[in-house]
């Protein structure tokens, strides 16, 4: 049993790892340039509501849009935000709008779960451990 509660927690840590990592490399090449919010994109899931934010951004005069990655309800923003809008040189299509959300919610929320499972799965194994002794 403990085994099974640190396999999970270090079968979570790995992709963890893998999505900061990609946040991380990400931000370090990214190029920065203001967008604003033009539109929300409202989700037509029944089982949840909520809206993403559609943002035009201007590069040599030429223009773009993304739409946001993360939705919530509230709306994390309205039309007519200014935000931040990163992109990789060369591939202004590749932009994602820079939030914390955006960037390492994924690789906390796995990073914590993954911490919780594997440090249960010690504390089991060390209570087991020591009861034998």
């Amino acid at each position: 049993m403990p085994a099974l509660f640190c396999l999970l927690g270090l079968g979570l840590l790995a992709p963890a790892i893998w999505a900061g990592y990609q946040s991380w490399a990400f931000l370090q090449i990214a190029q920065a340039t203001p967008g604003i919010v033009t539109a929300l994109e409202w989700s037509d899931d029944s089982d949840s509501s909520g809206a993403r934010p559609v943002v035009r951004y201007d590069l040599r005069g030429d223009p773009y849009q993304i739409t946001g990655n993360a939705w919530s309800s509230p709306p994390a923003y309205a039309e007519g935000d200014q935000v931040q809008v990163l992109y990789p040189p060369g591939e202004p299509r590749a932009a994602r709008i820079y939030s914390w959300f955006d960037f390492w919610f994924i690789p906390a929320l796995l990073d914590g779960v993954g911490l919780l499972f594997a440090l249960v799965g010690i504390g089991i194994g060390y209570a087991f451990w020591n009861s034998l002794g």
